[in-house]
């Protein structure tokens, strides 16, 4: 998901943040709010692609052992004082077992991805990944579709995955894994 700056700002409280994305011209618009300031998240479709698949191998794995639900594009979380929408995100039953409709649900996910896309800085994704950890996701797998890799982030450290590596789901998805390469499917 490729995530842009609207213009320099000044901080913005979440209170203005919601008044802002509850605009009927924002209606078709995805926003973040990171470290008090509204970034609109903006289309790349080689990250959706990435991230289409990554929701479909995790979300069937996910179905068939009845772990939970899982989020794509549209699935905003808050998180702290920040609002997030990552490409995919795992919520485990014991974390809540059925979904909300709530705009960003307050329910801290297990598992996350982030899709590098097009115009998105590795630091504005090294930023929401620390926020995922602090806050209590497990996993957070940063994609690099240029790159052809794959960073796993958790509280206890990092890896790399390059393009012919393994992924696994560690303790928050036992049993699951996938290459590297299989991410990328339908991309040449």
């Amino acid at each position: 998901m490729s995530v842009q700056p609207q213009q320099p700002q000044v901080p913005v409280s979440w209170q203005e943040f919601e008044q802002f994305f509850l605009r009927p011209e924002n209606a078709s618009r995805s926003y973040e709010y990171i470290d008090r300031e509204i970034v609109e998240v903006t289309l790349d479709s080689l990250a959706s692609v990435v991230g289409a698949n990554i929701v479909a191998y995790v979300g069937m794995f996910v179905m068939q052992q009845k772990l939970g639900y899982l989020t794509g594009a549209n699935g905003g979380y808050r998180l702290g004082s920040n609002a997030v929408i990552p490409s995919c995100a795992f919520v485990p039953k014991e974390r809540r077992p059925t979904v909300t409709d709530e705009y960003y649900s307050a329910v801290v996910p297990a598992f996350v991805v982030e899709v590098k896309a097009r115009g998105e800085t590795y630091l504005s994704l090294l930023t929401k990944v620390v926020i995922y950890l602090k806050h209590g996701v497990n996993i957070v797998w940063l994609v690099q579709p240029e790159k052809r890799r794959v960073e796993v982030f958790t509280s206890t450290g990092l890896a790399v995955a390059g393009f012919e590596d393994a992924l696994d789901g560690g303790a928050v998805l036992p049993g699951f894994t996938i290459k590297v390469k299989d991410l990328f499917a339908g991309i040449e």
